[in-house]
């Protein structure tokens, strides 16, 4: 015989109940205060019904948060990473002064801007704990920054 059970508050004390739903009549093992189920169906009824919110609620951001871990964008971040890293090994060779070695700097940034994103977004790497941000994902900031590179870079080169 299996007893279903769920934590609810006493009126009196505060104390923890068990409330067991195949019995009549509820206790409190501190003050010794009874209430009848009856009483409180009402009570189970909205319990259950938060407890089956939370666990909906909770589904659905597990299923967000694996899309968003797996979406389209973490490739296009790799994707990125190694093309910055191509064109940093490139230009390496070619730093002739000023402008072609910030140039060069800047592919390197933005390689470590787009592998960053990757990995964060993948979590293969956690820094939710040296850098929180409420508005945005971390990830994504990488990458704009990254993108942010590429129009400083094509605005400077036409110069």
């Amino acid at each position: 015989m299996t007893h279903s059970t769920l934590n609810m508050q006493c009126k009196s004390c505060g104390g923890t109940l068990k409330l067991d739903k195949e019995r009549n009549v509820i206790v409190c093992p501190y003050c010794g205060a009874e209430e009848l189920i009856v009483e409180s169906d009402e009570k189970i009824k909205q319990q259950t019904k938060l407890l089956e919110w939370e666990r909906e609620d909770k589904e659905k951001q597990e299923i967000e948060h694996k899309n968003y871990k797996n979406s389209k964008s973490g490739k296009v971040s790799l994707v990125f990473a190694i093309i910055c890293s191509v064109l940093f090994a490139g230009s390496i060779n070619q730093i002739s002064g000023l402008p072609t070695a910030l140039r060069t700097v800047t592919f390197f940034i933005q390689a470590a801007l787009f592998l960053m994103s990757y990995l964060t977004r993948k979590e293969i790497i956690d820094l939710s704990g040296y850098i929180r941000l409420k508005a945005i994902k971390l990830p994504t900031l990488f990458m704009a920054a990254g993108f942010i590179l590429f129009i400083a870079i094509a605005a400077f080169s036409t110069l």
